[in-house]
This record gives structure tokens, C-alpha cells and sequence, in this order.
């Protein structure tokens, strides 16, 4: 059973996570929104996860050390899959000029070595799958209760989603 604390906290934090994702976007969708879209949710991850541990009016100040080096990880995480998907999107094309949609800044991550768009792109899912496993041991901590780790991987089971669907379309077109 959750405690107040907790419950309290998260009817705080999660509701601003979830309330500016973006819905999941469907097969049909474009290899443009399955690109941009990555980029939105894991953007709203580290945001959430930068609010826990340094805003003063949502933070939770009773994180244990460990728990708190744990969010600080899984941000970290999400760095090189940003990477990836930024240069995916750009060396793919995949969105129209003058299309606008809000994107995190360009990261300063690279990947060193070479491989196709697709390369990329399960580089990216192996990554965000590695973030999810350690949203689920900051769920186990001390006081990681108090961390709505459920809303984290919600966010990040939609980017694997379209990361997938992204992939899919890129190898149907022959460009992997």
C-alpha cells in the first residue's frame, strides 16, 4: 500500500507528464511523427526526472542517495538514444520542410561508429530498454515508491513503440 506521502507526491508529478504527452501515434502515422515523437516522450522523462531531484516546489527531498543517483542514471540513459533518433530523423529525412513540432535541442552525443539507420535505431531500443530496467529498480529502493516510476515507463514503452513503427517503415522502403 502506498503511503500518503506518496500518493501526494505522485498525484502532483505524473499528472504534468501525462498530460502533455502526445497520444501514440499509430502505424499509419508518419515516419516524421515516429521520429518526432521519441524525442517528445523521452524529453518529458528527463524533465520529470530533473523536477524530482532539483525542483524545489515538486522535488521529493526525502530520496535516498541511492534513489537519487538511480533518476540521475536513468537520464543519463536517454542521452544517446536522443542522439539516435536525432540523427535518424535528419539523415532520413523524414520530416517536411517547415514542419514544426517542439523537440528537445540537438544533443551532444554521438555515436562513434558507423551502421545503417536501422543500426541506429535498435541501438536506440536496446538503450531505452536499459532505462525502463532501471526505472524498475528505482520502483524497488528505498522511498523509489514515492517515484512514479509507472508513468516513466509508460513514456518510454510509447517511444520503443514508434522507434519500432519508425524502423518498420525505414526497412519497408528499403533505406536500412
Amino acid at each position: 500500500m502506498k503511503s500518503p506521502l506518496a500518493l501526494t507526491v505522485g498525484a502532483l508529478l505524473l499528472p504534468g507528464l501525462l498530460a502533455s504527452a502526445s497520444p501514440v501515434i499509430a502505424r499509419d502515422g508518419t515516419l516524421c511523427d515516429n521520429l518526432t515523437n521519441p524525442l517528445l516522450f523521452m524529453g518529458q522523462v528527463k524533465r520529470y526526472i530533473q523536477d524530482i531531484l532539483y525542483d524545489p516546489n515538486r522535488g521529493i527531498k526525502d530520496l535516498t542517495p541511492e534513489a537519487r543517483d538511480q533518476a540521475a542514471l536513468i537520464s543519463a540513459a536517454l542521452d544517446a538514444p536522443l542522439a539516435d533518433v536525432q540523427r535518424v530523423r535528419a539523415a532520413a529525412h523524414a520530416c517536411p520542410a517547415g514542419r514544426t513540432r517542439r523537440a528537445p535541442p540537438d544533443q551532444t552525443v554521438r555515436r562513434q561508429e558507423g551502421g545503417t539507420l536501422c543500426d541506429d535505431l535498435d541501438h536506440t531500443a536496446s538503450e531505452l530498454q536499459h532505462a525502463k530496467d532501471m526505472a524498475d529498480e528505482l520502483a524497488s529502493m528505498p522511498t523509489g515508491e514515492k517515484v512514479q516510476t509507472g508513468g516513466i515507463k509508460s513514456q518510454l514503452d510509447k517511444t520503443l513503440a514508434d522507434v519500432a513503427w519508425a524502423k518498420e517503415k525505414l526497412s519497408a522502403a528499403g533505406r536500412c
